[in-house]
């Protein structure tokens, strides 16, 4: 276990473990969800930290299956190079075939420099229906998240997640670490 101080807010942070990740390139990654026996159509994300997306100028505390594919699709396009996935309407068609199956959020405001943030933290269940490639790739953006994060602030701690198939503890990501990363 390592302990680490932060001067600035006077506190201790302490690790309680260490995770293996591999190192690999988009392509791989991509490679493991779609060679994968069958797809996972039911997933559970857990918002470990505050999340929120701005849409029009204002934050939305509660999290839409299209902002959160518009988010995951944006910022593998960021980062993926040649294998981007630059398709009108891709967020929009995920998110056609996605919905909200449960969920157990709560708000949890995230403050940077005295302003605070709307925010939520919890866990979202989503059920993935449509042709197998688009629950494929669903899967492959929403394991993408535990190395990307979701919504706005990602950089500054804001939308971290972890992602697990149901039942529980049939986890659809052998932690990955895409290369640009």
């Amino acid at each position: 276990n390592h302990e680490f101080y932060l001067r600035d807010k006077a506190a201790a942070i302490r690790l309680a473990g260490r995770q293996r990740l591999v190192h690999c390139t988009y392509r791989d990654f991509a490679h493991h969800f779609f060679a994968a026996a069958e797809p996972t159509r039911r997933i559970v994300v857990s918002f470990v930290t505050p999340t929120s997306f701005k849409v029009d100028s204002s934050y939305q505390i509660f999290p839409s299956v299209f902002h959160l594919f518009q988010s995951l699709v944006n910022r593998w396009n960021a980062c993926a190079g040649d294998f981007n996935l630059e398709r009108p309407g891709l967020a929009e068609d995920l998110a056609a075939y996605t919905r909200i199956s449960d969920y157990r959020l709560r708000l949890a405001p995230f403050s940077i420099e005295g302003n605070r943030i709307p925010a939520f933290v919890g866990e979202l269940t989503l059920t993935l229906a449509g042709a197998e490639p688009l629950t494929r790739l669903a899967c492959m953006l929403l394991a993408y998240a535990e190395v990307c994060g979701i919504g706005i602030k990602t950089a500054l701690g804001m939308g971290g997640v972890t992602v697990q198939a149901k039942p529980k503890g049939a986890a659809i990501l052998v932690h990955l670490l895409p290369q640009a990363l």
